[in-house]
């Protein structure tokens, strides 16, 4: 239903046709992540190299199925509004839901994989649901995230890369026992994580090009 590309350099954005087809134009030569979203959260991703003409890239969206379940504070309450995320690990698709008032949320579509479930909301400490979620195949259901009610926040300033290139950066704050935040840097390469409970941190600064900086 939609057909996004992403690159180091350029970002372009089209619409399927009601075949499925999809055509990007006026693209520099390059390596690209092409990246298909449609109703229910459903997506297809998959990566090519542009030369000089057209090249051609067909993507199949998976099945998915439903994950769902509540987000409470520390004493077992709902938290209505919330945001909920699933992180497929390693690294790959990212899907989000808004917790109901009963604290409820659910994800339409995920497919098969493992994930990281984590939410955050306005006044709590993000946090991250302990273990791993497994998908494949049936529906899952039951699950819970607890927001801390304290928060705190991590900034600075990623050093060393040139001016062009700090926008592209992402820092990843990840708690040595179990949450994790994110942020874009800006162009004076200055990045802020909020909404962070108290602990142990590791701060991991990465570039589109796999290069990497950390600290605690």
């Amino acid at each position: 239903e939609a057909a996004q590309l992403h690159s180091l350099r350029q970002h372009a954005l089209t619409e399927t046709g009601a075949d499925g087809s999809y055509r990007l134009e006026a693209l520099h030569p390059g390596r690209y992540e092409v990246e298909a979203r449609g109703g229910r959260q459903r997506m297809a991703r998959a990566a090519v190299r542009l030369t000089a003409g057209t090249e051609r890239l067909d993507l199949v969206v998976e099945a998915g199925t439903e994950v769902s379940g509540l987000v409470l504070d520390a004493a077992g309450r709902p938290v209505g509004g919330a945001t909920a995320w699933l992180l497929m690990v390693p690294g790959g698709a990212t899907f989000q839901a808004t917790s109901a008032a009963d604290g409820s949320f659910a994800f339409d579509w995920v497919p098969e994989g493992t994930y990281l479930l984590l939410a955050e909301a306005r006044g709590y400490a993000r946090a991250t649901a302990p273990g791993e979620v497994q998908v494949a195949g049936a529906a899952v259901g039951g699950l819970e995230v607890r927001l801390e009610g304290r928060s705190g926040a991590i900034s600075g300033q990623v050093l060393g890369l040139d001016p062009a290139e700090r926008p592209r950066v992402h820092v990843r704050a990840q708690r040595l026992v179990d949450s994790a935040g994110f942020s874009r840097v800006g162009p004076d390469g200055r990045y802020r994580i909020a909404d962070l409970a108290p602990g142990d941190w590791q701060v991991v600064a990465a570039t589109d090009d796999g290069r990497q900086a950390s600290g605690e």
